[in-house]
C-alpha cells in the first residue's frame, strides 16, 4: 500500500513538472516571438492637432468623448506602398482599425476612405492617404483618433511587399471572387512579375501577390469595394488561423513576427498574442467609413456623426444616427 501512494505521488510530481516545463516552454516562446517585432522607439510622441486649426480647413472634429473599455483593443492597421524610410515614405493606401474584444474574442474591422480630407499640419487640409506621407504613422495614428474620437491603442504597418509575403508564409488564403473580379485578376497577367494561377468565379486559393492584386483591385469599381475586399481578406486570415495547432500558430508567428513594424511595447504584444486562442475563435464584422457618397468625385465626410457610428459599432455606444450624405 505504501509502495503504491509512493508510486502515485512520484507520477503526479512528474507529471506537475512536466506540465511546469511546457508552461516554460510556451513562456520562453512567447518571450521569443515578442522580441521579433520591430519597435518603433518607446518614447516616439503622437503628435496632437489643434482643434481650431482643423477647423479653419473646414474640418469639425467631434463633439463626444472617446470611449475607454479596457477588454477592448483598437489598434490601426496601415497598409503602404513604400518600405519604412523617411526619405521614401509613401503613401498610406489602406488604413484600417482592427478592434480587438479581449474578452469575447470579437473582431470587428472598420475601413477609412482614402480620400477623405484631413488636417495635415502645415500642409492645411489634404487626403487621408497622404498623411502619412508627410507626417508617418504616428500622425495617421492622431488623424484618426481625434477625427474620430476613438481611442486607438497604436499602430501596426506593413507595405504591399511584406504583406505578400505574409499571405505566402500562411500558405495562400481562400477567396470568393465576381466574375467580373475573376476577369480583371486574369488581365492583370501578362503585367505581373509572379506566377499566377488562373482564377475563375467561385472560390479561389490565392497566394501572397494574388492577394495583393485582389486588395488593390479598384478599376472594376471603386474604392469603397477595395476597402471591402482588404476587410474580407483579414476575415479570411483569421478563418484559417483558427484550424491550427498551437504549435502551428507559434511556428507561424515565428516567421511573420520580423515582418511587422508597430509602436505598441513589448509588453502589450506579449498580452495580444496570449489572447489568440480568444480572437481566433470571435466573430468578424465590419464597417465602411464614411458612408458611401460623392459627388464629382469629392468624398464627403462628417467626423462627428462618423464618429457616434464608430460608439455604436465598437461599444454599443446607443447613439441615434441619420446620415448626412
Amino acid at each position: 500500500m505504501k509502495k503504491m501512494k509512493r508510486k502515485k505521488k512520484q507520477i503526479i510530481w512528474a507529471l506537475v513538472i512536466l506540465a511546469l516545463l511546457v508552461l516554460l516552454f510556451f513562456a520562453w516562446r512567447l518571450f521569443y516571438l515578442s522580441s521579433r517585432i520591430s519597435y518603433d522607439v518607446a518614447d516616439e510622441e503622437i503628435p496632437v492637432i489643434d482643434p481650431a486649426y482643423a477647423a479653419g480647413q473646414g474640418i469639425i472634429f467631434p463633439t463626444i468623448e472617446p470611449v475607454q473599455d479596457s477588454g477592448i483593443v483598437n489598434i490601426l492597421f496601415l497598409g503602404t506602398d513604400f518600405q519604412l524610410s523617411a526619405e521614401e515614405r509613401g503613401r498610406a493606401d489602406s488604413n484600417m482599425l482592427c478592434s480587438l474584444n479581449t474578452r469575447t474574442g470579437d473582431i470587428r474591422l472598420i475601413s477609412f476612405e482614402r480620400g477623405i480630407g484631413v488636417p495635415v499640419p502645415g500642409r492645411g487640409s489634404d487626403l487621408l492617404t497622404h498623411a502619412y506621407h508627410y507626417g508617418g504613422p504616428a500622425l495617421s495614428q492622431s488623424i484618426i483618433s481625434q477625427m474620430f474620437s476613438v481611442d486607438v491603442k497604436g499602430y501596426v504597418q506593413v507595405d504591399f511587399e511584406i504583406f505578400a509575403n505574409v499571405i505566402s508564409v500562411l500558405g495562400g488564403v481562400d477567396v470568393e471572387l465576381t466574375e467580373t473580379e475573376a476577369k480583371a485578376l486574369n488581365g492583370a497577367i501578362p503585367t505581373q512579375v509572379w506566377a499566377w494561377t488562373e482564377v475563375y468565379e467561385g472560390w479561389n486559393h490565392l497566394g501572397g501577390h494574388d492577394t495583393l492584386a485582389y486588395c488593390r483591385l479598384r478599376s472594376i469599381d471603386s474604392d469603397w469595394n477595395r476597402q471591402r475586399r482588404q476587410r474580407t481578406v483579414l476575415e479570411q486570415i483569421q478563418k484559417k488561423c483558427r484550424s491550427m495547432t498551437p504549435g502551428k500558430l507559434l511556428s507561424l508567428a515565428e516567421e511573420i513576427m520580423p515582418m511587422i513594424h508597430t509602436n505598441l511595447s513589448r509588453e502589450e504584444v506579449t498580452k495580444l498574442i496570449l489572447k489568440l486562442p480568444v480572437l481566433l475563435r470571435g466573430e468578424v464584422t465590419q464597417l465602411q467609413v464614411p458612408d458611401k457618397n460623392g459627388h464629382e468625385g469629392s468624398i464627403r465626410c462628417i467626423p462627428d456623426y462618423e464618429a457616434k457610428k464608430i460608439a455604436n459599432f465598437l461599444y454599443d455606444a446607443g447613439y441615434e444616427l441619420n446620415s448626412p450624405y
